[in-house]
């Protein structure tokens, strides 16, 4: 026996108190009972057989890698996009390819052969609402086959017509995700169409019909760099003042993420890192949400993600989009490369890395972005590790200063 790999000891002079990030069992012990002979212990996950932790982990980590039992798709109904955002991570693989109706039938066909399993669709682009005919094709004909299946679009809010609102309203779609990046001003800097006009207002003026005339949730998810951060609370209060009767009834959440430097656009010398974002964000009354979870694969992993490109080639992870290399296969031909889908989920997993296996929050972190990891290791760089690696001692102490737990 050995004590667990994923144990997190805070001294407290006579005694511990110890957290294992696999388990999620916290105790408070006397340092001279932290023993690999105390039951407590093993019973709670502190003191395992040679790797066994490590094993159990993995075990969850590869049962959902490979569990196909929920189908979630992402459908590019086209690359284009009417918008000329600085930061896109697609830009180099936009087109103005249009999804056809051949390719259409086609996912529609998978779909249907699939309804037996739990299904979860993303209209994604490029602007989706671009090609909103195939939204409409899509949805009508998974209903007249009595096919169940929940949706949602991610769209930047430009196009949203009354007649669309009204017809979306019957595509089971149950929420809409729109970004923001920042005060008017600062949003209009960076998410213009064509002719250098702003589309802040434009946006809140759909947003304000999509409210009025659906009950679809909305998501407005606010783009973070370091020239609008300082700024978000005022804009919360904004977009709070103005919907807060929606709010307040969840019709609308207020989200944010930070902007990544996916493709060295002009201006990321302003993207914020992990670290700047979590600690401008971070709340210590909140800290259990920081260490509650155990990390599954990621989309580009997992068997049953995946995104299907305009002209019908599937693909493992939205920022591959376009990017004909990146291929697994094709709907039209419904044909998949498994040696391709194969590499995606177990090339450069964190199960490779003795750094990873002994790291006591890999449970937490599932060994991060597979993405980044592959890019760091090919570049003979370091694989970046999760800030949670710094935080982990302090969220603990927040997590039990804030339960009250003696």
């Amino acid at each position: 026996m050995k004590y667990s790999r994923f144990n997190i000891l805070l001294d407290k002079g006579t005694y511990f108190l110890a957290y294992n990030t696999l388990s999620k069992a916290m105790v408070r012990i006397k340092k001279e009972d932290f023993s690999i002979e105390n039951s407590l212990l093993i019973d709670k996950g502190f003191v395992t057989a040679e790797d066994e932790d490590l094993k159990l982990y993995k075990y969850f980590y590869l049962s959902r890698l490979f569990d196909n039992k929920n189908i979630s798709v992402s459908i590019a109904t086209t690359m284009a996009c009417n918008l000329r955002c600085p930061y896109c991570f697609e830009e180099g693989n936009k087109s103005n390819e249009m999804m056809s109706e051949d390719v259409a039938e086609a996912i529609v066909k998978y779909l249907v052969a699939k309804r037996k399993h739990e299904i979860n669709v993303t209209w994604f682009g490029g602007e989706p609402l671009m090609n909103f005919k195939v939204i409409e094709k899509i949805s009508n004909s998974l209903k007249e086959h009595n096919v169940t299946f929940s949706a949602s679009i991610i769209t930047n809010g430009t196009l949203l017509t009354d007649d669309m609102i009204r017809k979306l309203t019957h595509f089971s779609i149950n929420s809409i995700q729109i970004t923001l990046d920042g005060e008017q001003e600062q949003h209009n800097a960076k998410r213009f169409f064509a002719n250098g006009k702003g589309t802040y207002l434009h946006i809140l003026e759909n947003v304000d019909n999509l409210l009025r005339l659906s009950d679809i949730r909305v998501v407005l998810k606010v783009n973070l760099d370091k020239d609008n951060i300082l700024s978000y609370e005022k804009l919360c209060k904004e977009i709070k003042k103005r919907y807060w009767d929606y709010i307040d009834k969840k019709r609308v959440i207020i989200s944010h993420n930070f902007v990544r430097n996916r493709n060295n656009f002009k201006g990321c010398e302003n993207c914020l890192s992990e670290e700047e974002y979590f600690d401008r964000f971070y709340d210590n009354n909140k800290a259990i949400n920081y260490i509650s979870n155990i990390a599954a694969p990621c989309p580009l992993r997992s068997r049953s993600d995946f995104a299907i490109g305009p002209d019908g080639n599937i693909y493992k992870c939205l920022e591959f989009l376009g990017n004909k290399k990146k291929t697994v296969g094709n709907i039209l031909s419904y044909d998949i490369n498994i040696k391709n889908q194969a590499c995606y989920a177990l090339d450069f997993i964190p199960f490779d890395d003795n750094k990873c296996c002994n790291c006591e929050i890999l449970p937490l972190c599932g060994g991060g972005c597979p993405i980044d990891r592959e890019s760091a290791i090919k570049q003979h760089q370091q694989v970046h590790c999760s800030v949670l690696k710094k935080r982990i001692r302090q969220i603990i102490e927040d997590f039990l200063n804030s339960s009250n737990i003696k």
